[in-house]
Order: C-alpha cells, then sequence, then structure tokens
C-alpha cells in the first residue's frame, strides 16, 4: 500500500473501521507524533506519542491526564528509529502497536477520566476525520493498514 504525506487536516477516515498507519524515521528527545480526530468539522480528540529519555510515552485526550509511559516500549528506541506504527480503534479501547508488537491496549472504562468512558467522541463514531501532528521528528507518511492479503 502506498504511503501518503502528513496532512494537518482534512484526511477523510473512520478510526472505528480503517486502522492507521504511521511511518517514523527518526526521533529526539522532546519529538512527539499523533493524530487529531474531528467530526462533523470540529475537533474532538487527539491521540500523541512523545519521546523522552529513552522512553517513548502516549497521551490521549479526555482520558490521561499526562503523558504515560507505554506499558512496552518499542525495541532499540535510539538505534532504530524507522517504524511503522499502528493505530486502530473499538468503542471500547485504543490499540497503539509498533512493528507488530502491541505496545498498548487502552480500555476507555479503565480510564480514571470519567469523559474518557462516557464520550461519544471515544465510545462512539463521532471522528470522521483525522489530520497528523509533528514535532521534531520526521515521518515517511500515514496509510491505512493493510489487510493480509494485501
Amino acid at each position: 500500500k502506498q504511503w501518503y504525506q502528513r496532512r494537518v487536516r482534512g484526511i477523510p477516515w473512520d478510526l472505528n473501521t480503517t486502522p492507521i498507519q504511521i511511518k517514523q524515521s527518526s526521533e529526539a528527545t522532546g519529538s512527539f507524533f499523533g493524530f487529531d480526530m474531528y467530526g462533523n468539522r470540529a475537533w474532538w480528540g487527539a491521540v500523541v506519542v512523545r519521546f523522552e529519555d529513552e522512553m517513548a510515552r502516549y497521551y490521549i485526550t479526555d482520558c490521561t491526564f499526562e503523558f504515560t509511559d507505554l506499558p512496552v516500549q518499542p525495541e532499540g528506541l535510539q538505534a532504530n528509529p524507522e517504524r511503522i506504527w499502528t493505530f486502530s480503534k473499538t468503542a471500547e479501547s485504543l490499540t497503539v502497536s509498533c512493528n507488530g508488537v502491541q505496545l498498548l491496549e487502552y480500555e476507555f472504562s479503565e480510564s480514571e477520566d470519567s469523559e474518557c468512558a462516557t464520550s461519544s467522541s471515544w465510545s462512539g463514531s463521532l471522528q470522521d476525520e483525522l489530520g497528523i501532528r509533528t514535532g521534531n521528528i520526521n515521518l515517511g507518511g500515514y496509510r491505512a493498514k493493510p489487510m493480509m492479503s494485501d
């Protein structure tokens, strides 16, 4: 499948039915990438991965209060910055994988923030558009996660 260049906004996408892959080709402490989600032309949330002190950390709008270490870290953070990240969502959870290894399965109902599980943003399918965000990092593009036969 073809990789598309980063777009700040306007990528028609339904994360509930189509996982997104983002190709990372460099990193530095303090660098980040992720995506913003929009529904009915309004911003309603974001998922961000940030690199600090040789750790990958994540933030989910209305679910996490701060950046939190991924429970499983990607292999060779500094040695091999070429990675393919996959993000998928259901009404119950958000899953983050890197190079085929699951790093996080975040259950919305387990959040300390009650907005997370009850928000139609996460539990529903309000989202219909994405925008890729970056800071001090090179991305090789984004694409829909290929099906096994692709």
